[in-house]
């Protein structure tokens, strides 16, 4: 018995048995849900294009920054959910568009019938809340660091999330200007580009034609 409940709420049980990509295939299989399909373009607001309070966005291409109270948050690339947790109610959040991005518009309240319908999609929310929880208390443990650190750990999240690795190097997109990046490391834009003209030094990375290219990323 005390096995069977320590399966049922482990938490990579839950990920393994009823993850994003779970949901979003489900989602798309269902004669029940409405579906569509939309292009946002770059530089574009969320807000501007779709009701974000009761549209539930999933992207399926291009680079978005997600903000809460006005202040950018978070870079997404990669093919995920940007806001399940409206349906578990949060405060006034908006996405920014950074390229082009290529999303599929799910209705709150088809998605909330159909995870609440379902065991595992309650400990879904669970786990995808305290996922979002654990990120934000990261953020906030980079931006106790001091400049140099926080600035080159930015960086590198960057990298993983959308950079195109060639060789050993890493290219950031080219829509991470110095003052996007000084936006989202809390940092001026002069201080970046003083940073910058030292991890150069320090063959950390390089530029190339004004974009950032991590140099030995692994």
């Amino acid at each position: 018995m005390y096995k069977e409940l320590d399966q049922l709420y482990n938490i990579r049980t839950i990920q393994k048995n009823f993850n994003q990509k779970e949901l979003f295939e489900e989602l798309i299989n269902s004669h029940k849900i409405e579906i569509t399909q939309l292009l946002i373009k770059k530089d574009a607001l969320f807000s501007q294009k779709i009701n974000i309070n009761e549209q539930i966005c999933y992207l399926q291409k291009g680079v978005t920054c997600s903000y809460f109270q006005g202040i950018p948050n978070r870079i997404l690339a990669k093919p995920q959910f940007l806001n399940v947790e409206l349906i578990l109610g949060i405060e006034a959040m908006d996405i920014e568009a950074l390229t082009d991005c290529q999303i599929l518009l799910f209705n709150r309240l088809d998605i909330m019938e159909h995870i609440f319908a379902m065991q595992e999609g309650t400990f879904f929310l669970f786990n995808y809340e305290k996922e979002k929880k654990d990120f934000l208390i990261n953020r906030i443990e980079l931006l106790r660091q001091k400049g140099y650190p926080r600035l080159l750990q930015l960086l590198n999240e960057l990298a993983y999330e959308c950079g195109e690795t060639v060789g050993n190097e890493c290219y950031i997109p080219k829509c991470f200007t110095i003052k996007r990046i000084a936006a989202l490391s809390n940092l001026s834009t002069h201080t970046i580009s003083l940073f910058h003209e030292k991890m150069v030094k320090d063959k950390i990375l390089r530029k190339d034609g004004g974009q950032i290219v991590l140099l030995k990323y692994i």
